[in-house]
């Protein structure tokens, strides 16, 4: 029973913290979300920070498990679409991360450390991606543009839900979309064939 109003508070309060931000959403909000008085939340989650940072480790486990690479096979271009949309959807159910990155980081010291860890491992893992198709001969670019591309990659993947919420009047950002766009980065750097190919996945994911 305990176990059960646990996750009924933390999927009370991702959805709150989605909907209105997390630094405008109070605890006695959430045990009313729930039906349960502030008391019987405060035994599971001492704290609202408690809380926050359980919803944030959940996103964190979920996103490292989609950047691990395969070890047995090199990567190919509907690898990195595939990466990008997934990592994109678990955002999107985690909303409340990137409505104002800068502002949970500076609050949450825990969670800027944890941060900073998965963007490491995600560049690393698009640098891992894109190395294969160098080897495969379907991308080609130096050194320095590989790493200006990941920075770039990574600044759009980071801040689109953000960009989405503001923009949602014009019809806001989506998953689909952000890999256009993305794809759309890395299109210049690869052979006439990927690039088609690239233009292909569009056409189907669209």
């Amino acid at each position: 029973m305990a176990a059960k109003t646990k996750d009924r508070i933390l999927a009370a309060a991702l959805a709150e913290f989605n909907r209105h931000g997390e630094s405008n959403v109070t605890t006695g909000a959430i045990a009313e979300a729930v039906n349960i008085s502030s008391g019987n939340l405060h035994y599971h989650f001492p704290t609202k920070q408690e809380l926050t940072w359980t919803l944030f480790s959940q996103y964190e486990r979920e996103m490292l498990a989609l950047l691990a690479t395969p070890p047995d096979r090199s990567a190919e271009l509907e690898d990195i679409w595939l990466l990008m949309h997934l990592s994109f959807e678990l955002m999107g159910r985690y909303e409340f991360v990137f409505q104002d990155l800068s502002d949970l980081c500076h609050r949450y010291s825990k969670i800027r450390h944890h941060f900073n860890g998965i963007r490491k491992v995600w560049g690393e893992t698009l640098r891992v991606m894109l190395s294969d198709f160098e080897d495969q001969e379907m991308l080609d670019i130096s050194p320095q543009e590989l790493t200006s591309l990941i920075d770039s990659i990574l600044l759009i993947s980071f801040f689109w839900p953000a960009y989405g919420r503001v923009s949602r009047s014009l019809g806001g950002a989506d998953p689909n979309n952000t890999v256009i766009q993305i794809m759309g980065l890395i299109s210049p750097y690869l052979i006439p064939e990927a690039r088609a190919y690239i233009k292909h996945l569009a056409r189907r994911y669209q």
